[in-house]
Formats: structure tokens, sequence, C-alpha cells
């Protein structure tokens, strides 16, 4: 439960970090305009890979939380003395990719303008 609590309010408070909007202005020519669509692939691809490493590290969390918990009925006490604590996951890191796309777009000759 307190795992879910953590992570909601990394979300919450990358939510507020996040809460920049901005206005897209594309490139004038077709090449331009070809080279935004390279942009927003890499940056789809980027999106998905961050969410991957979330359910590879949610899946290893799950795995170290059993071993914690085993660790704690093993030593005859119940508690976890000398047991290693599983770590949390970090949210997806979208603004890397936010930020990795707008620089993109700007290269392929369009404006970013924050709102």
């Amino acid at each position: 439960m307190r795992k879910v609590y953590i992570v909601s309010l990394a979300l919450l408070l990358q939510a507020c970090v996040t809460s920049q909007n901005y206005l897209y202005v594309p490139p004038q020519n077709a090449e331009g305009r070809q080279c935004v669509e390279a942009c927003s692939k890499t940056q789809e691809a980027c999106l998905v890979e961050e969410e991957r490493s979330l359910a590879e590290c949610e899946k290893q969390y799950r795995f170290d939380q059993r071993l914690y918990g085993d660790c704690g009925h093993a030593n005859g006490t119940g508690q976890h003395i000398g047991c290693i604590e599983p770590q949390f996951c970090a949210p997806p890191n979208t603004i890397k990719c936010l930020n990795a796309y707008n620089i993109c777009y700007e290269t392929c000759g369009g404006d970013v303008v924050p709102e």
C-alpha cells in the first residue's frame, strides 16, 4: 500500500512539472514536415521504452518484495533485520522524451513556443 502512495505522489509531482503547454509551429517545407514525423516516431519509441522500463522495474519490485517477506519469516523473528528492503520504481521520465522531441522539432525547422 505504501508503494501506491509513493508512486501516486511521484506521478502527481511530475504532472505539476510537466503542466507546461507548447504551441508547435510546423516547418514551412515538406522536408521539414517529414523530419518532424521522424521526431514523433522517436518520441513514441522513447515513451514506449520508459513504460517498458517501469514494467520491468515493477516486476523486479514484486520479486524483491517476496524475497523481503520470506527473509522476515526465515530469520524466525518475523522482523526484517538484515533483510534488504526493495527499492521503489521511479515513474516514467516523460519529460526527457518531450524535451528531446522539442529539440528535434526545432532542428527540423519548426518552432516550439511555450504557452
